[in-house]
């Protein structure tokens, strides 16, 4: 049929609306043939109209089962839906059909990355690479797969790979930027996502690195140069807005202007992309405007899009602090094992003074700050949380391998220096653990007054994890909880642990930081903080904070929303009763 071709045509110009009003018409009068069925799907595939394409798609499988396009048209759709089980069974049944096609396994490469399940994520993108080993592509996703990994040094190689199958990869050079950020290599990411930039001016993520680059740098006015450049590009995508936010020295009147426009553009909910950064971005500059009506109002607006797009699961969160619990009491009669590697632990809640601490710590000369790793929490989790075959092993056997993969993945980042800081804030889990595996170890628990904790945690949102956030129940529940889990765990780790209040850190930082590297048994050293945050920065949401003088203006900041957060108080106090915890009493 010549029209098919027409429909086609459309599609692949880019004419969506057309070629969708054509290919409808054709099926109206066609409504049973392959053909047309096969166009309608195209086309609406290409539109992004993957749950109508999936219909089609349905159908053809039904009519040519042994149809190798149908059924891969279909898998993608499934996977552009979130549908990733039922992808993953569609891309199996395709692999068994026709195991030779790369693009299959370039495809499911990229769905077990996404489930993070990724040797097999990197088994089917090199056998995709081994059968078409001139397409950028799928060594650019294997890249991607590696850096998730954090295995930053084969990801850096990875790419340099894409890059010489086609040099104006934009993409790969943006994701180096990415890597030695991440390695805190900062020169070198700015070149990378400069490069990046060079060939594809507008490109969003090298716009929004290498802003986040130059905030890690310390270079404010570079940072503000490039996020305004990203926001001017972008006008509808909220990230650029959310990391503007986080820079200190706007005039009231540029965050007046910014504001302006962010507010009107973030009523168009179906054009404006990222729209939950963009309402924190309205909280955090409200904020800072001193508009509290306005910024309780945002901050509101944005914690309910977060709790709708990541659902806080209560009952999962409930199971998990009963098992941490009873590991707990499991490892209290086990006998320590011999490892003396000298790790330092920095845990709590996230906001709780985490990063200012390990910026204190990093001045010593022999202590390197690895920042947020995640590689305890990830084995853990694997062990003792999740469903795998790992989970059903003996203690020891899982102790022993934590150990293993712990040291392995860590072992290089001591750089010659003596101690290294593993600041993962969620790691007060596994403070036993790390007291059993780990002897050696020192654990600092970050602590600070609750509700000022709450508050912060309201306003950061956070895009992974933490669900527990974005509703001020759930926020004031999950904390009391915490505090229950923590003074079991500091009266079953002992000496292992040492409080540290953010409240006293802030407002005597010099004796405070003098108790607290004697307890790491540095006893010859003074801190000094004209040293602090030189050549330190952190990943996380207080990057921007932790270049500020150390200061107590945050110290009891939840009081200037007092009665907005009635809420959250209610909930906190609540659980503790039910903790049976002294209940938090605002002074």
């Amino acid at each position: 049929m010549s029209d098919i071709a027409t429909i086609r045509r459309l599609s692949i110009e880019g004419r969506h609306k057309e070629a969708l009003q054509e290919a409808g018409k054709l099926l109206k009068v066609h409504p049973n043939a392959v053909p047309v069925l096969s166009a309608h799907a195209f086309v609406h595939s290409r539109a992004n109209s993957f749950d109508i394409a999936a219909k089609s798609y349905r159908r053809l499988v039904k009519m040519v089962p042994d149809s190798f396009d149908f059924l891969f048209g279909l898998a993608v759709c499934h996977f552009q839906l979130g549908k990733l089980n039922q992808a993953e069974e569609d891309y199996i049944k395709l692999i068994n059909k026709a195991p030779g096609e790369y693009k299959t396994h370039m495809n499911i490469g990229v769905l077990y990355r996404l489930k993070k399940q990724y040797q097999k994520s990197e088994d089917h993108l090199k056998t995709a690479g081994e059968l078409e080993p001139g397409n950028p592509e799928i060594f650019h996703n294997l890249g991607i797969t590696l850096t998730e990994e954090e295995k930053y040094d084969d990801a850096l190689k990875m790419y340099d790979h894409v890059l010489e199958l086609s040099p104006d990869h934009y993409r790969a050079l943006c994701n180096q930027g990415v890597v030695y950020s991440s390695l805190g290599m900062l020169d070198q990411a700015v070149e990378k996502l400069e490069a990046s930039l060079a060939i594809k001016p507008d490109y969003h993520r090298a716009l929004n690195n290498l802003g986040l680059a130059y905030l890690y740098k310390r270079d404010q006015e570079k940072a503000r140069e490039v996020l305004f450049r990203y926001i001017n590009m972008h006008p509808h995508d909220g990230n650029g807005y959310f990391n503007l936010s986080q820079i200190d020295g706007l005039s009231s009147d540029e965050i007046d202007d910014v504001s302006a426009q962010l507010e009107k553009l973030t009523t168009e909910v179906k054009t404006f992309q990222h729209l939950e950064r963009g309402l924190f971005a309205l909280g955090k500059f409200n904020e800072t405007l001193k508009n509290p009506e306005k910024t309780e109002h945002f901050y509101r607006k944005g914690n309910k899009l977060a709790s709708i797009n990541r659902p806080f699961d209560k009952h999962k969160t409930k199971v998990e602090f009963s098992r941490i619990e009873k590991l707990t009491e499991q490892l209290k009669s086990r006998k320590p094992s011999q490892n003396d590697m000298p790790y330092i632990f920095i845990v709590g809640m996230p906001r709780s003074g985490t990063t200012l601490l390990e910026s204190i710590l990093a001045t010593h000369e022999d202590i390197v700050a690895g920042d947020e790793l995640p590689y305890l929490n990830s084995v853990c989790k694997r062990m003792f949380f999740e469903n795998t075959e790992e989970a059903s092993l003996p203690l020891e056997e899982k102790l022993s391998r934590i150990s293993e993969y712990y040291l392995s993945r860590t072992h290089a980042l001591f750089g010659g220096k003596a101690r290294l800081i593993d600041k993962l804030p969620h790691n007060f889990q596994w403070a036993a653990v790390i007291a059993s595996v780990f002897p050696k170890a020192r654990i600092l628990h970050c602590h600070r007054d609750p509700m000022d904790n709450c508050w912060s945690l309201y306003r950061a949102n956070f895009e992974h994890g933490h669900a527990y956030c974005f509703s001020m129940g759930s926020l004031g529940a999950y904390y009391a909880n915490y505090q229950k889990l923590m003074i079991h765990l500091e009266e079953t780790t002992g000496t292992a642990m040492l409080s540290v209040n953010y409240d006293e850190l802030v407002n005597d930082p010099s004796s405070q930081s003098k108790r607290i590297f004697e307890f790491l048994g540095i006893n010859d050293f003074s801190y000094d903080e004209t040293r602090r945050a030189q050549g330190y920065f952190s990943k996380t949401s207080s990057t921007a904070q932790v270049q500020r003088p150390i200061s107590a203006a945050s110290v009891r900041g939840w009081r200037r929303h007092e009665d907005f957060l009635q809420p959250l108080l209610h909930a906190l106090q609540t659980q503790q009763k039910k903790n049976g915890l002294p209940v938090y009493s605002p002074d």
